[in-house]
C-alpha cells in the first residue's frame, strides 16, 4: 500500500467521489426544478463506477469486480445518454425509401 500510484488512485477516487456528490445533491434536493434527472442520476452511476473500477483494479487487485463495474459503468453511461436523446430519436418517423442522391432534382 506504499505504491504512489497507490496515492494516486486514492486521490483521483476521492476527486470522483466528491464530483459525484456536486452532481447528484443539486439533482436530488431541487428534483422539480431539474430537467432530465434520471439522465444525470444515471450519469452520476457511472461516475460511481469508475471510481469502484479504480479502487478494486489498482488498489484491491479485485480483476473480476472491477471488469463487472466497467461493464455496469458503461450501461449507466449509456442509459444516461439515452435519457438525454429520447426526446430527439425518433424512429418511426424513419423514411428507409431511395430518394434519389444528394444532387439530384428529383426528375
Amino acid at each position: 500500500m506504499t505504491d504512489p500510484l497507490t496515492y494516486a488512485v486514492l486521490a483521483y477516487s476521492g476527486a470522483l467521489v466528491v464530483t459525484t456528490l456536486m452532481l447528484i445533491y443539486p439533482v436530488v434536493a431541487y428534483a422539480r426544478n431539474v430537467a432530465y434527472t434520471e439522465a444525470l442520476v444515471s450519469l452520476a452511476l457511472a461516475f460511481v463506477m469508475i471510481t469502484v473500477v479504480a479502487l478494486s483494479d489498482f488498489v484491491f487487485e479485485l480483476r473480476l469486480l472491477a471488469n463487472a463495474a466497467r461493464f455496469a459503468g458503461a450501461l449507466f453511461g449509456l442509459v444516461g445518454i439515452w435519457f438525454f436523446a429520447r426526446e430527439f430519436v425518433h424512429l418511426d418517423d424513419l423514411d428507409l425509401e431511395d430518394t434519389g442522391g444528394l444532387w439530384e432534382d428529383g426528375d
